[in-house]
């Protein structure tokens, strides 16, 4: 679960080949063929009314695939205009069709896609960014021994791991959440030192405790991490949060999908420690 979840890429896919499908209905509803039917919309209609009938949804997808905290209320935003916009034409009877069976079972649709984002597993990720799997940066699993210091006391300690963005490290310094450390140490005689905050804590080996600092870095500190990192890379350390091959992801989703997992249908959280 390296990649962003398949089943909201899969529905964010719909929403962005709506107006494709939308053709195709109402093409089936005149009838005409569905050239036919795109050909004689584009001509009758305004430039306004050709955008709003093209642009809404893909907006919304690509709002969904875009997984950030103003995805959902765009999302919502675009389904509850269309929703509103198809009952004003059938009231107004500018409708392309009459049955309102049809125009009931479009609202459901779109209700249903309001009602699965409204889901909590799905809504979570959306505003919870530690949650954003796919986000995180390239991280490596290390062994390298070092130091922690704070302003009281300094400890050895061993780098378990290490990102752009942060270092996991043991210690028997016995730390807390919102703890501010240094963390130094030596690869291949060059020295390094970086400070954090300590976002989260964790039981270890030998009595030790696990860390994970948030590192605060300058403009000279984010450089030597970027080089430390492809260093890294280079030299074949092993990636924990590599991304999964695109294809293996899908073809794992599509047999979860066959076999009715849950995992399948909403995302599956990573546990937080």
């Amino acid at each position: 679960m390296k990649n962003r979840p398949w089943p909201i890429i899969v529905l964010a896919l719909i929403q962005i080949l709506m107006p494709a499908f939308s053709i195709l209905l109402n093409a089936l509803l005149v009838p005409v063929s569905p050239l036919t039917y795109l050909s004689l919309f584009i001509e009758v209609r305004t430039l306004t009314e050709i955008l709003l009938f093209f642009l809404p949804f893909p907006i919304a997808g690509i709002a969904i695939l875009a997984m950030k905290s103003w995805s959902y209320p765009v999302f919502l935003a675009v389904m509850l205009w269309t929703m509103g916009s198809n009952f004003w034409l059938w009231f107004s009877n500018e409708a392309i069709t009459d049955s309102f069976v049809v125009l009931l079972l479009i609202s459901l649709v779109n209700l249903a896609f309001v009602t699965y984002y409204l889901l909590p597993a799905v809504r979570t990720v959306y505003f919870d960014r530690r949650l954003r799997w796919w986000e995180n940066q390239p991280r490596f699993a290390v062994s390298f021994p070092g130091s922690v210091k704070n302003p009281n006391e300094s400890h050895e300690c061993a780098l378990r791991d290490l990102s752009e963005g942060g270092i996991f490290f043991e210690s028997a310094m016995k730390l807390v959440e919102g703890d501010q450390v240094e963390v130094a140490f030596e690869i291949s005689g060059k020295p390094f030192a970086f400070s954090g905050e300590v976002l989260h804590c964790r039981k270890s080996t030998h009595s030790w405790g696990g860390y994970g600092i948030k590192l605060a870095l300058d403009k000279e500190q984010r450089r030597q991490m970027r080089d430390l990192v492809f260093a890294l890379k280079l030299l074949g350390f092993e990636m924990k949060n590599a991304p999964e091959d695109l294809a293996t992801s899908f073809q794992l989703w599509f047999r979860d999908l066959l076999e009715g997992k849950r995992r399948a249908f909403v995302p599956e959280l990573p546990q937080k420690h």
